[in-house]
């Protein structure tokens, strides 16, 4: 049998769709015609008479059978090659026709411009209801992101005309400053830190408990075995007695902050405050959080502090 493909393909401008779906269709009844399923192939005009031999009569029907299938299978993939062309011309004319009827204004006739319309203006009032209801339901969480970037657009500013009170601003107000160890000061200012640093009792003890920290973290011990053992110490140094006076009975501490002061010195030597132990590497992976609560996060910030710094 001959290819039946070169048989039936006709010359055919591909870049014209009426000449690709002439084809389509000539090829699609063909095949119908002559070729049906794979599974059900129709018996040869083949004769046992007309062979000497049965195996040359057996070769014949084999071959037939292949030759059947290959041409149903060109057959099947020339028709879907000029169905998907066939189907891209389709798009592209239409495509060209709406571009020229938008630019002459004849894209929509006044019946369908007047259905766009009111569409148009159901989409708009289902989208503003959405946003209302959203509003409604988010009311307060809104509320927070407004003063949340309100906050932070102050900030900014205020970390232009003062880097040293940028992290004071919170929620649109300045927050009085609080030293480590407890006691409102200016440590911002350098006058206010020194002289706090060295006439306030409880900020020298505050330091001291600090030095030693990291004076005994030199070899990258750890801060919680090294805490549990100052505090032990601690708890043999500095205690509570009873005694008696005036034939009064009452208990004290038997140890002041400048003695407890003199007790944290001198376990330690001479070292730079700012040099401590080698970090670490962490043994925790960092953890991705979500918008929603890096802003809660940010406000309840806020909210401890103003409630803590305003009291």
């Amino acid at each position: 049998m001959n290819l039946i493909i070169s048989e039936t393909k006709s010359e055919v401008d591909e870049t014209d769709q009426k000449s690709v779906a002439a084809e389509l269709e000539r090829v699609r009844k063909y095949a119908g015609k002559h070729y049906g399923s794979v599974n059900n192939i129709p018996r040869p005009d083949i004769n046992r008479k007309d062979f000497q031999d049965v195996s040359q009569y057996v070769e014949a029907k084999r071959l037939y059978r292949e030759n059947y299938i290959t041409q149903a299978k060109k057959l099947s993939k020339e028709i879907e090659r000029l169905d998907v062309l066939n189907t891209e011309l389709c798009r592209a004319s239409k495509q060209k026709q709406d571009e020229e009827a938008i630019a002459n204004g004849t894209f929509y006739n006044a019946d369908e411009l007047e259905y766009l319309k009111i569409k148009g203006d159901e989409r708009a009032a289902l989208r503003q209801e959405a946003n209302s209801k959203y509003y409604e339901a988010n009311k307060e969480k809104l509320k927070r992101k407004r003063d949340i970037k309100g906050g932070k657009e102050i900030k900014e500013k205020a970390a232009k005309i003062n880097p040293l009170l940028a992290h004071l601003v919170k929620q649109k107000e300045i927050i009085k400053p609080m030293c480590l160890c407890g006691r409102r000061c200016e440590v911002v200012m350098k006058g206010g830190i020194k002289k706090h640093a060295t006439d306030k009792v409880k900020h020298q003890l505050f330091k001291s408990v600090i030095r030693l920290i990291h004076y005994n973290r030199r070899n990258g011990r750890k801060i919680k075995t090294v805490i549990d053992k100052i505090n032990l110490q601690l708890e043999d140094y500095k205690k509570v007695v009873r005694i008696k006076r005036d034939d009064k009975s009452f208990t004290i501490i038997n140890k002041t902050d400048k003695e407890t002061i003199e007790y944290y010195n001198e376990q330690c030597e001479d070292m730079d405050e700012n040099i401590t132990h080698p970090l670490r590497k962490s043994y925790m992976k960092p953890v991705e959080y979500t918008d929603d609560y890096k802003v809660n996060i940010e406000l309840l910030k806020d909210r401890v502090l103003n409630l803590k710094f305003m009291n």
